[in-house]
Parts: C-alpha cells; structure tokens; sequence
C-alpha cells in the first residue's frame, strides 16, 4: 500500500493529515508505516512484505516483513542487487537450474544480511530444500544490521494506533518502548522525529510533547512539520474540550449550592 500521490500530499492544507485521510480511506496503516520508517514496499511474497528502507546515513536498507509471524530481519543492502538475486531466485524455482541463480548470489553476496541464504521462509514456501543447503551460508550479522528492522517494528503499532485508535493487530511496544524517553537531540531524520512525537502523543508528558512539536516545526520536512501541527492541534482541542467540562462541573456546583443555600 503506497502513500498517496505527491500532488495529493503536499497540494492540502497538512500533508500529514493528508496520509492519515489517505491510509483510513484504504483501510490500511501502511501508508503511515512507511512515513514512520522511510521506507517503500518492494514487492510481497505471501505473507511477506519486502521493504526498503533509507537510513540516516543516506544508505538503504532491504528488510522483510513476516506477516503471518509478525517479526521483521534484515535481508541486504542494496535494493538494485539484491532484487537481481530475488529474480533469478524466482526463475530457479520455476525451472530449477541452480547455475544462474548462484552466479547472481556471488554477485550479490556482499550485499546480503541473511545469515543462512537463500532465507529459509523461501525454501518453505517454494518447496526447496537440499538443493538449497548446498549453496552455502553467510556470515552472521553485526548488531547495526537490525536497526532498519528495528524501525519498521516499531512503527507498524505507532501507525495502528494512529490510524486505527488502537493497537490489535501489530506487535505491542513493549514495557521499556512505553518508558523509553526521546533523546536530548533528534537529528533532522523525518522517522525519528515522527516516531517519538507520537510516541509522546501515547506516552509522554504535555512539556516532553510541546518540545517535540517545537522540533518537528524546525525540521526541513514539510511532512514532519505538519505532523507537529496537527499533535499541536489535538493537544488544544482536548484542552478545551476538559477546559469545557470543569465549566460546566463549577456551573453546576453553583447551581447546587444556590439550591441547598
């Protein structure tokens, strides 16, 4: 599920109000999730999703989303050339001739983040098993490498609750995530900021939100300075509307007490 058209997002009033209107209307949290991660779908394979993401540094990352499992890994590190692996891996199992698959796997080798290749869900789904085992394994992974997987588990139940009001059907933050405090300096990253200022929105305090939607105001994104707007906007109006209530709580107390006066 991709984002709206750019036209679209950026020719309203909010462009993030835009993607939420775009997501609800789709029924679907991807379109938040990908803004949350800075990611892009690549293709889905069953239960799979394949992602790619742009990291801080500028580089990508390839990550695979198990639907059915509801776990995220990282696959490679270049689109362009893992995806030539994932074709002739395809090909392979069409007509099982291992040659140019292998010769696309040692193309590819330097690129790829799976510690066993090709991924065992794959040799599930595709129904290959010895052949596989033969064409040898990767090294494991440095602790870097989950850090792309770790962004886009975290944002699929920050997308939920935004979209949907609530977290059912993605994985729960967890105890320490709902405690964890956003960083002194958040650089100019448009997942990071969004990640913790609606992490704030669910956890945080009224001073932790008004200093992240300061920072989201900052930020060269148009989309993360609309995303502080409308966190902005949502704290006024609950604001008023508890500032309405305690009105009418002290009306009523007067009128009480008029009576029993």
């Amino acid at each position: 599920m991709f984002l709206p058209p750019l036209e679209t997002m950026l020719g309203g009033a909010n462009a993030f109000e835009e993607v939420l209107a775009h997501a609800e209307h789709q029924n679907s949290i991807w379109p938040v999730a990908q803004l949350l991660a800075a990611c892009f779908e690549l293709s889905h394979e069953g239960e799979g999703l394949l992602f790619v993401h742009v990291m801080p540094d500028g580089g990508e990352r390839v990550v695979w989303w198990d639907r059915g499992e509801g776990f995220s890994r990282p696959v490679a590190t270049d689109a362009r050339l893992f995806l030539g692996a994932y074709d002739a891996f395809q090909k392979w199992h069409r007509d099982r001739r291992a040659a140019p698959f292998a010769r696309a796997v040692d193309a590819a080798r330097h690129v790829l983040d799976w510690p066993e290749w090709p991924p065992i869900e794959w040799v599930e789904t595709f129904g290959w098993h010895d052949d596989v085992a033969k064409l040898g394994a990767l090294p494991a992974l440095p602790k870097t490498a989950f850090r792309a997987s770790e962004r886009l588990r975290r944002a699929l139940w920050l997308a939920e609750l935004l979209v949907r009001g609530r977290v059912e059907e993605m994985p729960e933050p967890s105890e320490d995530e709902e405690d964890a405090k956003p960083p002194a300096r958040i650089a100019d990253y448009m997942p990071d900021i969004l990640y913790w200022l609606w992490h704030s929105a669910a956890f945080g305090d009224d001073e932790t939100r008004h200093r992240l939607i300061a920072r989201a105001q900052s930020s060269r994104s148009r989309v993360v300075r609309d995303a502080g707007a409308t966190l902005l906007e949502r704290m006024r109006s609950l604001e008023e509307r508890e500032e309405k209530k305690r009105s009418k709580e002290r009306a009523k107390k007067r009128r009480s007490g008029v009576r029993s006066g």
